[in-house]
């Protein structure tokens, strides 16, 4: 047993450093060289280098290390990366890993690049950035103030649109004072906070836009916002022209909508005046539709929103259209409240009645025996033997119910 635990012990520290000594002694290609980054069109960006010298078909491993903190990865034989500038954030660092690989089996070291698109302080860059294509008329966006970024600055606000005809600077930096300038800013205490430009486009139509806020001065970090128009949109809300009741209780809504596309999702709310929160029926591709079962004398409030209709993108909904009321009856609800009035009233009064001739009552179901206690003395035989005068003892008077008198009262016939 103790010849083979040695054995198993020589065996081991043998490998051991045969795989140092093999380990020492790999080979490793040389590395791909003389990297570069530059904008390959204004919506993507272009990663090149040189392929090491070697006698062999070489494929390079890529895995680039997005802003957003995504990894795009990539395995052939181009010397290059493109990234759409959508994958990422372009407000963070970008950085590529690249590996050479011969198809003898030799590889390279690992090569990091790292790649900054705007230098500067990122608590200086605007914060909560957003933008709205409203009608497919113009686009609002709205930003604020960076936590560092200094008092009384002066931002700008610039943009681009994807077109075939685009003339693109190599350097991502040498963007900046060649976009559209803004037509109309949103000021607040002298400082603007907001944009709004003329975008005249079918929303069905794809372009890219890109948007940079920086100041003139240059001493905040350039944000950057790329967006896809369809992401912002926001169409015009429907015109309710039709809700009426029918005669089977049902109520029934029409609208139209401005803009002329083909799928169109909808969205109907009924309210009902005593709740807060109504009830959303989603529909596509129609015009009307018809809430069954509803209460005559309820009050109900309906309005109408449109999105469009594709699956793979997160259209905005449009706001609310216009409310439209449709009154209840009413007559069935001012009944039920005079009755509820009526008939507390009522039991009120019957009983203060039935109080005031419960007494009565009281002496008529049960009359009163007058108390011979109280016309003689205690001790009768006493009172018998005693001389008393002629008067007589009278009784303390009882109080005597009309209605008893009424029973001994003679006719008036035999009165006379």
């Amino acid at each position: 047993m103790g010849t083979l635990y040695c054995c198993n012990v020589i065996l081991g520290f043998l490998l051991s450093v045969d795989f140092i000594i093999r380990s020492a002694g790999t080979e490793y290609l040389a590395p791909p060289t003389d990297f570069t980054f530059r904008m390959d069109g204004m919506f993507s960006l272009l990663w090149e280098w040189k392929p090491p010298m070697v006698n062999c078909t070489l494929t390079y491993i890529k895995n680039a290390t997005l802003g957003n903190g995504l990894m795009k990865r990539d395995y052939g034989p181009r010397a290059n990366l493109n990234l759409d500038i959508a994958e990422f954030d372009l407000n963070h660092g970008l950085s590529l890993q690249v590996e050479a690989v011969c198809d003898n089996g030799m590889k390279s070291k690992p090569v990091t690049y790292v790649e900054e698109l705007m230098s500067g302080n990122e608590n200086t860059s605007v914060r909560n950035f957003s933008c709205v294509w409203y009608y497919e008329e113009y686009v609002n966006c709205t930003w604020k103030a960076g936590q560092d970024t200094p008092p009384n600055v002066h931002f700008i606000f610039q943009y681009w649109v994807e077109s075939e005809s685009e003339t693109v600077p190599t350097k991502f930096s040498d963007l900046l004072d060649t976009g559209e300038p803004c037509q109309k800013y949103f000021p607040s205490d002298g400082v603007n906070l907001g944009c709004q430009f003329k975008f005249q486009q079918s929303s069905l139509n794809i372009k890219n836009l890109l948007m940079v806020v920086s100041d003139r001065s240059k001493t905040i970090k350039p944000f950057i916002f790329h967006t896809d128009s369809r992401d912002i949109a926001k169409l015009r809300p429907p015109t309710i022209i039709d809700a009426h009741r029918t005669a089977n209780r049902s109520i029934y809504v029409q609208w139209n909508v401005s803009q002329n596309h083909n799928k169109l999702d909808y969205e109907v709310l009924f309210n009902m005046s005593s709740s807060e929160k109504g009830e959303i029926f989603p529909l596509a591709e129609v015009f009307h539709t018809e809430l069954r079962n509803v209460l005559p004398e309820v009050t109900y409030k309906v309005k109408v929103r449109v999105k469009l209709s594709l699956t793979y993108i997160q259209w905005l909904w449009s706001d609310w259209s216009e409310e439209t009321i449709l009154p209840g009856d009413d007559s069935g609800t001012t009944t039920s409240t005079v009755l509820l009035i009526v008939i507390p009233i009522i039991v009120v009064v019957a009983a203060i009645i039935l109080l005031i001739c419960l007494k009565r009552l009281k002496i008529i179901i049960c009359p009163s025996i007058p108390d011979p206690g109280k016309m003689f003395p205690s001790d009768l035989q006493e009172w018998l033997k005693s001389e008393r005068p002629n008067s007589h003892h009278k009784p303390e008077k009882e109080e005597v119910c009309p209605v008893s008198l009424l029973e001994y009262s003679l006719p008036s016939s035999q009165i006379s």
